[in-house]
This record gives C-alpha cells, structure tokens and sequence, in this order.
C-alpha cells in the first residue's frame, strides 16, 4: 500500500539528478526554451542534508542572430535539509513522497526559481531597435517519479513576475551509470512554452519592425534537450563533473527573423566540495 510521508527521499538525478555531488549553477542563465535551467544547473543532487560550495564554467550558445556564446564563471551554493532544497538560483519545498515500492517511490514539490532569460537590444546589430526582454521569477510544481529505469521529472511553471505572463511544461529523464568513483549520466528533456512565453522572448512586435525583420508572432512550441553528464568523485568530500548538452529549437522559434541558431550547445565543468 503506497504510503505518504515527509522524510527526504535521496533521488537518482538532480532535480531529477543522479547521486553526482554536483550542482551547476552556470547554466540558469538559459532562457525557457535554451537548455533547462535547473536541469543543468543542478549536475547532481546534493546529499540528503548538508551544504555544497564550489566553482564552476559554463559556454552556451545564445539563439539570437548576431550574439555571440555566453562564457560564465560563476560560484555554486547548494543546500538541502528535510523539507527544503536549494540550488543555484532556485528552491525546492518538499511536500512529501508516495512509497510504491523499495527503489519505486513519488515525490512532489513546490519551486521557485529565477531565469536570467534577458537581452538588450545593444546585445547585436539584429536586436537593434528591440525593446528590452527580462528574465524574472517563475515558480510551480514537480512531480519526480523514482524508479530502477530512470528518474523522471514533470514540472509545470509560470511567470510570476509578470514580464512574459508565460507558463511551461516540461518531462524529462535521466539515469546515472555509476563506475566506481565515476559516474555517466544521460539525460533528455522536452519542454512545451505558451504563446505568451515564446512571442515574449522570440517574437517581433508590430512597433519593432523593420526592413528585414517583419513581425512575427511563433505561438506555442516545445524544445528537446539531450545530453551526456560525466561526475568524477576524486576524494571523500570533493568532486568534478563536466555536462554537454545540446537543445533543439522547433521551427516556431527558429524561423524568427532575430533568431540565428537552431540547435544550442551548452558545455559547464565545475568543481563541489560537500560539507
């Protein structure tokens, strides 16, 4: 019989992340529909309770025409106790897990996080012209399904600052291969945004057009995401990873007269050390 508590449950990924010991800051900076935030930025999970310090650098590519890879350097802070997560730029508040078997179990969760989801129109010759796009507070909830194949990871978010008054969706999986003091960890990711998200950050107003770049309002659209995280676990409290990944863009967003590039690549290494 399924039974609900409140204990902290150690997860295979990080927010759907394996037992890595790593959480990667850098790669909050991704827009909705670039490389997930919190999945890339949380590497790995921290341990059940404790705090993680460290350092980490993160190349991504940036979708807009004529803007060029976003390099970072970046401090890494997580921190995690029986009812509260933090990582990177975001948190978690645990509400509590469905036991349906011994490596078989449900948990949910209320998040809030900050999306650095930004441009100026200063940032490139093609951006000209443009009113200014922010990022902003979204926040929602999760529903991580622990299993012996994968941990998966569904997530429903909203603006809540109001800049985009967009909302999104998203699953994602992945499983950690462990190999002694490594570990191989894919992970894939779908991530459906609203019209109003995605006209906010891709589209072009009627007062912004110009001669080469008309109109243009995408709609809906859903991105995909995949990638390959490398851990090396090198003594009792330290640890090292490297995460590539790449993100997809459909059509709805690629054909933007101010967007360039339809497929994204995203590379952080960093290094933890856990309390």
């Amino acid at each position: 019989m399924p039974v609900l508590c409140h204990a902290p449950r150690r997860t295979m990924l990080a927010p759907a992340s394996s037992g890595l010991a790593l959480a990667c800051l850098v790669a909050s900076f991704g827009a909705q529909a670039q490389p997930d935030s919190d999945a890339a930025i949380e590497a790995a999970e921290p341990a059940p309770t404790g705090l993680g310090l460290g350092l980490a650098f993160n190349s991504r590519q940036s979708p807009y025409a004529g803007v060029d890879r976003k390099n970072r350097v970046l401090p890494l802070l997580t921190y995690e106790n029986s009812w509260f997560r933090f990582v990177g730029l975001g948190g978690e508040f645990k509400l509590g897990h469905v036991a349906l078997a011994p490596a078989d179990d449900l948990s949910f969760a209320l998040k809030v996080d900050y999306h650095l989801d930004a441009y100026k129109s200063s940032d490139s010759a093609a951006l000209a012209g443009m009113a200014a796009r922010k990022g902003g507070v979204w926040g929602g909830g999760v529903v991580s399904w622990r299993n012996p194949i994968a941990q998966v990871r569904a997530e429903w978010s909203a603006d809540l600052s109001g800049h985009s008054k967009g909302q999104a969706l998203s699953l994602g999986a992945e499983h950690r291969f462990g190999f002694g003091p490594v570990g191989l960890t894919p992970h894939v990711r779908a991530q459906w945004q609203d019209g109003n998200a995605v006209d906010y950050y891709y589209g072009v107003r009627d007062t912004e057009a110009l001669p080469g770049r008309p109109a243009y309002a995408p709609g809906a659209a859903t991105t995909l995401e995949g990638g390959l995280r490398t851990d090396f676990t090198f003594a009792r409290h330290q640890s090292v990873f490297l995460d590539l990944s790449v993100v997809h863009l459909p059509g709805a967003i690629k054909d933007s007269p101010i967007v360039e590039h339809a497929n994204l690549s995203s590379v952080s290494v960093g290094y933890l050390y856990r309390f």
